[in-house]
């Protein structure tokens, strides 16, 4: 497991757009390699906005194709709004062929809220898994809140 920073703090305020972008090239330099698991603070409000390309159907194609994955289940999310990291977030998800289980997983169906803070409660912190892993999640869930962190704990268990 290698722990990588996900969002922008103080101190890397004028960074804000590189740390994900690193992420990013990490990820699709092992995704060939290795099925990912991907969980942390992204500090992006993403709503309830599409993180999966549209698949695109062709009706030329005469034989189902067995490498095709089972639709997801739509995702839900407690927390309508948007911020200024949602859309390279979503773009960075729909880029890496990752898929955010919060909200459409056995555990986490109504999308709970991750932050809670003085003014108010948000989703933004995630659980993201290459597609391929998607059925092999068992259960994702987000923990009870503590007064250790502002941010409650995400746990999954694969099958």
């Amino acid at each position: 497991m290698t722990p990588l920073p996900t969002h922008r703090t103080r101190k890397n305020a004028d960074d804000d757009s590189t740390t994900l972008e690193k992420v990013e090239e990490i990820v699709l330099s092992l995704q060939d390699r290795t099925r990912i698991v991907l969980l942390g603070d992204f500090n992006a409000r993403i709503g309830t906005e599409p993180d999966q390309v549209e698949p695109h159907f062709d009706p030329s194609w005469s034989s189902y194709n067995e490498e095709l994955q089972p639709p997801l289940p739509k995702r839900s999310n407690k927390d309508a709004k948007l911020n200024s990291n949602s859309k390279q977030f979503l773009n960075f998800i729909k880029s890496s062929d990752l898929v955010i289980l919060n909200g459409r997983t056995l555990g986490d169906i109504f999308g709970e809220m991750t932050c809670l803070k003085y003014n108010g409660c948000s989703v933004v912190d995630y659980i993201c898994a290459s597609s391929d892993l998607f059925s092999d999640v068992a259960y994702m869930e987000v923990g009870a809140f503590s007064s250790l962190s502002d941010h409650f704990s995400l746990h999954m268990t694969l099958s």
